[in-house]
C-alpha cells in the first residue's frame, strides 16, 4: 500500500510540475506575441511619419532597432528554456493520444460496453487534444506575428527597389 501511495504521488507531482511548465511557456508565447504585435505597430507608426516627415526621425528607428534585438533575444531565451521540454512533451503526447485513441476504440468494440469507461477515456483524450492544440497553436502565433514585421518593412521600402531587396 505504501508503495502505490508513493507512486502515486510522485505521478501526481510530476504531472502538475510539467503542466505547470506548459501553462508557464503559453503565457510566455503570449507576452511575446503582444510585444512583437506592439514592436510591429510602432514600426509601422514609425515608417509612415518617415515617409511623411522625411528622414528626419531617425532616432525613433534606432530605438527600435534596439527593442526589436531585446524581443528576438526573448524569443530565442524562451526557446532554449522550454524546447528540451516542449521535444518530451510532443514526444509523449504523441504516444498518450495514440494510448487512449486505442483505449477508447477498445472500450467502444468490448463486447461488455461500460458507458461510463467510455466517456472517462473520451474526456482524457479530449484533454490532452486540446492541451496538445493550446500549446502548438500559442507557439504558431509568435511566428505569424514575427512574419507580419516582415510584410511592413517590404510596406516601407521605395517602389523603385529591385525584387532582391524588397523579398530577400
Amino acid at each position: 500500500q505504501v508503495v502505490r501511495v508513493v507512486t502515486c504521488v510522485v505521478c501526481l507531482h510530476l504531472f502538475s510540475v510539467f503542466k505547470s511548465f506548459l501553462f508557464s511557456f503559453i503565457i510566455n508565447c503570449h507576452m511575446l506575441k503582444n510585444g512583437l504585435a506592439s514592436w510591429n505597430h510602432q514600426l509601422s507608426d514609425a515608417l509612415e511619419a518617415m515617409w511623411r516627415v522625411g528622414g528626419r526621425r531617425r532616432g525613433h528607428l534606432g530605438m527600435l532597432v534596439q527593442s526589436h534585438f531585446q524581443l528576438v533575444r526573448l524569443v530565442r531565451e524562451t526557446e532554449e528554456i522550454f524546447g528540451p521540454m516542449l521535444q518530451c512533451y510532443y514526444g509523449s503526447t504523441v504516444v498518450i493520444l495514440c494510448t487512449e485513441l486505442y483505449l477508447l476504440a477498445y472500450r467502444l468494440g468490448c463486447s461488455i460496453y461500460s458507458a461510463d469507461g467510455v466517456v472517462t477515456i473520451a474526456l482524457m483524450t479530449l484533454q490532452t487534444a486540446a492541451v496538445f492544440t493550446m500549446v502548438s497553436l500559442s507557439a504558431a502565433a509568435i511566428e505569424e506575428v514575427a512574419n507580419d514585421s516582415i510584410d511592413i518593412l517590404r510596406r516601407g521600402i521605395p517602389f523603385n527597389t529591385s525584387n532582391r531587396d524588397k523579398f530577400n
